[in-house]
């Protein structure tokens, strides 16, 4: 069952707490799909209390990411990691670490973007290149290498669950004519993630509604090639 909140008129949080979407030692953790307008975050509340958002939205969401907090009673962000170096996902990051003391995980090939933003840079506490196994807020996560739609984007997996930034969306995939951007690129990236999760897995993307593996795989007009 899905619950909606509705904090304030530009920001709805789809509350999914019925299923354990990702899991910590203890337990299940909370997710909230947080809509901060042309760009979307995710808050992940570990069953351990620590709270972990999945990229950081366009300039001027800290603020409203702020708000949501009050208005659901936590108190902070622990970590953020960062899917991808564009605008709407790194530009609200600056605002955050003002107002916590979070830690930062960025894709090391596309952290020099966020170094140098020019309106609010920020150095990220730790780089990933993909492949790695790390744990975040008491949570295991894959990292997965998948560009195609940036130079170097990163994915984040755990159980049940991918954050894939904005390679794959329901329906559709990520743009390409961006710079590092590659149709047979980012193609061959989400058939890698394809191939190393379960087709049941939500997919968690930078936009739009969730959606799983496989129902991309079966249905999704850009992926004819993954099917054959």
């Amino acid at each position: 069952m899905t619950k909606k909140i509705t904090a304030f008129a530009a920001l709805v949080v789809l509350l999914l707490s019925q299923r354990p979407h990702a899991q910590g030692p203890a337990g299940p953790a909370r997710i909230y799909f947080v809509d901060v307008g042309t760009g979307a975050s995710t808050l992940i509340v570990s069953p351990t209390g620590k709270t972990l958002l999945v990229d950081g939205g366009p300039p001027g969401s800290g603020t409203k990411i702020s708000s949501l907090l009050t208005t659901l009673g936590i108190s902070t962000i622990d970590y953020t990691v960062l899917t991808h170096y564009h605008i709407d996902h790194i530009g609200g990051i600056k605002g955050l670490a003002d107002a916590y003391d979070i830690e930062v995980w960025a894709p090391r090939g596309e952290a020099a973007r966020l170094r140098e933003h020019e309106t609010a840079p920020y150095e990220p506490q730790h780089l990933l290149d993909g492949d790695e196994t790390v744990g975040i807020a008491g949570i295991e996560f894959r990292t997965f290498s998948v560009p195609g739609h940036s130079p170097a984007s990163i994915a984040y997996a755990t159980e049940g669950i991918v954050f894939s930034g904005d390679i794959l969306f329901a329906g559709c995939i990520g743009r390409t004519d961006l710079e590092g951007g590659d149709m047979d690129t980012l193609v061959a990236s989400i058939g890698r993630l394809m191939d190393a999760l379960p087709g049941e897995t939500i997919v968690a993307s930078g936009h739009g509604p969730a959606t799983t593996l496989e129902r991309e795989r079966q249905t999704n007009p850009f992926l004819g090639a993954l099917r054959s």
